[in-house]
Order: structure tokens, then sequence, then C-alpha cells
């Protein structure tokens, strides 16, 4: 539950679980309004916001930087209509009261742990996916917010209607290598650059969902592209799994382009990333392509 994370979530996954058990709620919620409005809740405005946050949250699989800033957004807009839906009396209240208070309950419990992660400053490391369904997971998402865009009507969302599919977002397995990561990252940066246009003609509320889906298309694009630096510079680790566990034991501060890393042994050295993105350790002549790449180099060549 999220009082087991007091500041901020830990993981992607703690994140969703809290969702998942919002959204867990919503067939309750749908029996209990039919019941208080007589079928008609979808035109009681605050039902209609409860319902609408609902199915902005229904199905997540992926979330980042950018999906925990919406998060928060559609939480708020969530709290808002139960803490309303919660003051009925008569009939209505009656039916809602219950279900609406363990929503608006949980939401209180999980939106200052949202807007702690939303807050906080993406670092080098961790950049990549966790697993090659998370990327998958990730184009869902993007999917999500372009038909978000492509709803509505105008010349802006126009730009963003079905492509050709050499010319569309990738299938199932997009993060399963190097290679495919890094075209992952290229056919996601094509939307981004239609979603950019259209932005620019755009205005209201249209405008907002395009930035979203800008911004969600850069974070994804950047982590297909970081992914792929892993995947290359686990080949001489013994896996990402091995390069992953070598880099848990040791402790690691990020400053501006440089990385202090701290041994087991308690001897320090610096792990830098040059101007063109790749990362050096001194007395290495081989640069890596990951952070993560070289601070696993700088642990063996201490072993040695």
């Amino acid at each position: 539950m999220p009082a087991d994370h007091p500041d901020a979530y830990g993981s992607a996954r703690d994140a969703l679980a809290d969702i998942w058990r919002i959204t867990a709620l919503r067939q309750q919620l749908i029996d209990a309004a039919a019941r208080a409005f007589l079928f008609e809740y979808l035109r009681q405005p605050q039902a209609a916001q409860l319902f609408g946050a609902l199915d902005d949250l229904d199905d997540m699989r992926y979330i980042g930087p950018v999906e925990y800033r919406r998060t928060v957004e559609v939480l708020s807009t969530l709290q808002g209509a139960a803490s309303t839906l919660e003051l009925l009396d008569g009939d209505a209240g009656e039916w809602l009261r219950q279900p609406v208070r363990q929503v608006r309950e949980l939401v209180d419990k999980t939106l200052p742990l949202m807007k702690a992660t939303a807050g906080r400053a993406p670092g080098a490391l961790g950049a990549h996916f966790c697993d090659r369904y998370e990327g998958d997971f990730a184009l869902d998402a993007l999917r999500q917010a372009q038909r978000r865009v492509t709803r509505t009507r105008g010349a802006a969302a126009d730009v963003l209607r079905p492509v050709p599919p050499d010319e569309g977002l990738p299938g199932p397995g997009a993060g399963a290598s190097s290679r495919s990561c890094r075209s992952s990252a290229r056919q996601v940066d094509a939307l981004v650059q239609r979603a950019s246009l259209a932005r620019a003609a755009a205005a209201g509320s249209v405008a907002d969902r395009l930035q979203h889906l800008v911004d969600l298309g850069m974070e994804v694009s950047s982590r297909f592209t970081a992914t792929a630096c892993i995947l290359e510079d686990a080949r001489d680790s013994g896996g990402v799994s091995r390069l992953l566990a070598d880099v848990a034991t040791v402790q690691v501060d990020e400053t501006t382009d440089a990385l202090t890393v701290t041994m087991p042994s308690g001897e320090t050295s610096t792990v830098r990333r040059e101007p063109d993105g790749q990362w050096t350790l001194a007395g290495e002549p081989r640069p890596y392509a990951s952070p993560e790449g070289a601070v696993a180099a700088l642990l063996r060549a201490s072993r040695s």
C-alpha cells in the first residue's frame, strides 16, 4: 500500500499497483451510480468527472516521468469529484457514499506519492527500460496519448490521424535488442516531429494533449536509446542482469556530466559523460554507451 513508501515511489510497479487498486473499484462505482441516478449518472457533472478520470487511469501498464505528472492531474480531478459526491444526501448519497469514500481514501494516500515522484529529477542511471516488455507498454501509452488527440476535431488533430504502417509506431518486441530499440526510437521520433508541427497550430485542450504527446514521445524515445546503449555495453559484461547486479554493489552520486562511484572497498572514482554522450573513466581507452556500462567497467577494473 502507499504507506509503505514514505516519500516517493521506489519503482514504477509500486505506482501502477496503487493506480490499479483505485481502478479496481470502477465497476462497484458504476453499479452504485446507476442506482443513485437511475442510469443517468453520466449527466451528473461530478459523476462524469469521476468516471472520466477513472477512464484515463484504466489499463495503465506504463508510467514514467511524463505519465507521473499527468497522473497527478488525473488523480486531483478524481479527488475533487469524489469529495463532492461523498457529500450527497438522500438516496443518491446512500448508494454512493461508501464506494466513493473508498476511492477518495485511496486517492488521498496515493496522490502525495505521485506528486513527490513526479517532482523528482530523473538521473543518468536507470534511464533504460526495466525489461523487454516495458517498452511495449510505453508504446501503448503513446498510442493512447495519440488517440486522445485524434478523437478531437481540427487541422491539428488531422496531422496525427492513421498513417501508413511504415510511418507508424513499432509493434511487440520493440525493446528486444539494441537494434530494435534504436529502430523504435527513430519511429517514435517521427511521431514526435509530426506532433510538434501540429502543436504549433493548435490551441486550448488540443494543444495540451499534443504537448503531452510530444513530451511522452521524447521520453519513450530516449528510454529506447538508453536501453540500446545498456544492451550494447552488456555484451562484454555477461549480460544485462550481470551488469546491473555489479552496478547495484556500488554507491553512485551524480553531478553534472559525472558520476562519483564509491566501491565496496571505500575507494572512489569518477565516470564522466563526454560531449558526444558516451561515458569514460580514467585509464580506460574504451568509451561506454551507457553510464551503467562505465560504472560496471570501473568496478571490474578495481577488482583486477
